[in-house]
C-alpha cells in the first residue's frame, strides 16, 4: 500500500476528545439516516393508496350513513346491491385503508351493529359511505 501524502499521520492512533464521550455507533448512525427532501410526500402517498393513520367519523356523515341504514332496513327483504367504502384496519393497532366492499344486503343486523352482504359482513362504525340500488 502507497502510503504517499499521508505517511506521516496514518499509523497514528484515533484522537480523543479529553472533554466529550465517545459517541456510541447506535447514535452516530441516526446522523445518517434519511431525511424528507420532499415535505408531505410520504404522507401523499398515503393517501393516494387509501391509508390512513386513524378513522374518526365526523357528525354529517354520520347522520347520512344513519339515514341510508334506516332506508335499506325498509328494504332488507328486497336484498338491493349495496356499495359501502369502509376503513379496514391493518390487524396491528392504529392505521389502515378505505376499501369500497359491493355486494347483494343480506341483513342489517341492528343488535350487533353490522351491515351483512355476501361475502363481506361490515361494523357500522366503519362505514365512510354508503349507497345501494335495486339493480
Amino acid at each position: 500500500m502507497d502510503k504517499g501524502k499521508y505517511a506521516d499521520i496514518i499509523d497514528l492512533p484515533r484522537p480523543e476528545s479529553k472533554t466529550r464521550r465517545r459517541m456510541p455507533i447506535s447514535e452516530r448512525a441516526a446522523q445518517f439516516s434519511p431525511f424528507a427532501a420532499l415535505d408531505g410526500f410520504e404522507e401523499r402517498i398515503q393517501a393516494a393508496s387509501g391509508y390512513a393513520e386513524e378513522f374518526e367519523q365526523d357528525e354529517f356523515r354520520a347522520e347520512l350513513i344513519e339515514e341510508t341504514l334506516e332506508a335499506l332496513k325498509l328494504r332488507e327483504k328486497e336484498q338491493p346491491w349495496v356499495v359501502a367504502v369502509c376503513f379496514c384496519g391493518n390487524g396491528a393497532g392504529r392505521g389502515g385503508k378505505f376499501s369500497t366492499v359491493e355486494g347483494r344486503l343480506l341483513k342489517i343486523d341492528v343488535r350487533r351493529k353490522r351491515l351483512i352482504l355476501e361475502g363481506a359482513e361490515i361494523a357500522f362504525e366503519r362505514i365512510r359511505e354508503l349507497s345501494f340500488s335495486n339493480d
